[in-house]
């Protein structure tokens, strides 16, 4: 199991101009607004088709099915005698491993199905990322405090592939509350996003107002959006950012 990491004191989000959506989205995207509250996804609505790909692998010895029975034990369920535990899976191990199988691909199933996600970023000023989540720049992005906002306890860092394969997840790494670990693993190529996810069961999540410290307006943003925005947090300072002259840079300067 990997080791966890503290969640950093500022995460970021991106958003698009909500005005360009078709009306009744825009609807909503202003009520997210007003409220205010993050909007959670499914798995199953993100744009990379390898999420939540990663195997748990089959167990291979003794120790890996004796975790596995204390697993089940932890849960509440009956279960045998280690010794008897053991001699069951010497005997039926061809149709203990196909249930294992089936059993961790209806959790993976399942997770896509009913959990949801809130993604964030550890930075402000990724190019690329004003140029797919801030649609080309014409949208905002976020400044919130972790702890204000009430997320420090349900999130995680994204890890990053080294290679190629997917992420082998060992039956001795699991433990009851690590399935969601599965959720955070995604291909190198996504690296530059610094993502942390936000894992819940609800689909709006509400903070308060106050954990919004900062907007930043992108380079193509219009006064409609930036009026809504000023509306919406009151409070926060509101930062500018226009392209570099002469470098591959976005600059950023506080308005009045």
């Amino acid at each position: 199991m990997r080791k966890k990491r503290t969640p950093p004191k500022y995460l970021y989000k991106y958003f698009p101009d909500h005005n360009t959506f078709a009306a009744d989205v825009k609807l909503k995207c202003q009520a997210a607004l007003e409220r205010p509250y993050f909007y959670c996804s499914s798995v199953d609505l993100f744009n990379d088709p390898f999420e939540l790909q990663l195997k748990i692998e089959t167990p291979k010895g003794s120790h890996d099915w004796l975790h596995l029975r204390q697993l089940f034990i932890d849960e509440g369920k009956p279960m045998p005698s280690e010794d008897a535990w053991l001699e069951h899976i010497k005997i039926n191990r061809a149709e203990a491993e196909n249930r294992f199988e089936e059993q961790a691909f209806l959790i993976r199933r399942e997770a896509r199905s009913e959990a949801r996600i809130c993604c964030f970023s550890e930075v402000h000023d990724s190019i690329l990322m004003w140029s797919h989540y801030g649609a080309k720049h014409s949208g905002y992005c976020l400044k919130i405090d972790v702890e204000k906002a009430g997320l420090q306890d349900h999130l995680i860092p994204v890890l990053y592939s080294k290679g190629g394969d997917f992420p082998k997840f060992r039956v001795q790494d699991i433990k009851l509350e690590d399935f969601r670990l599965t959720f955070g693993h995604k291909h190198k190529g996504w690296r530059y996003e610094k993502e942390w996810r936000f894992i819940c069961n609800e689909t709006d999540m509400a903070y308060p107002v106050e954990a919004v410290e900062s907007v930043y307006y992108g380079s193509e943003s219009k006064e409609p959006l930036q009026g809504e925005l000023r509306a919406a947090f009151p409070e926060a300072t509101f930062i500018q950012s226009k392209v570099a002259q002469s470098s591959y840079n976005l600059l950023f300067s506080p308005t009045e």
